[in-house]
């Protein structure tokens, strides 16, 4: 199974100014901590917001069911991420490995995952 998504950085940057919520619901107390002690860079938190979404489009659920805390985008020390599952999607991806690859630009960031 395949998702792959693309995410205007600008509109993560709007809804992190609009609602101070977004932040605290759509990232896991690890990716909040990566984004801090990593520069704070806005590219950070859209790479990682992408990856969840091709996560969930990968599952072909859609986020029914799923929440954004369900996927946590984790870092290897040499900085390769890698999904973690709870709740809902890790019942769905059990027995199953994950893939995601992460890349921006100045303005887009993109995600595919592979689940199988």
């Amino acid at each position: 199974m395949i998702g792959i998504d693309i995410v205007e950085i600008e509109r993560i940057k709007t809804a992190l100014k609009r609602t101070k919520s977004f932040y605290r619901k759509a990232f896991t107390q690890y990716e909040r901590e990566y984004y801090e002690t990593n520069g704070k860079k806005i590219n950070t938190l859209a790479g990682i917001f992408c990856a969840k979404e091709a996560a969930v489009k990968a599952l072909k659920t859609g986020f029914n069911g799923i929440g954004l805390q369900d996927i946590e985008v984790r870092h290897t020390e040499s900085g390769s991420p890698y999904l973690v599952f709870f709740g809902a999607a890790e019942k769905l991806t059990q027995g199953k490995s994950a893939e995601v690859s992460i890349s921006h630009s100045q303005n887009y960031a993109v995600a595919v995952c592979i689940i199988k």
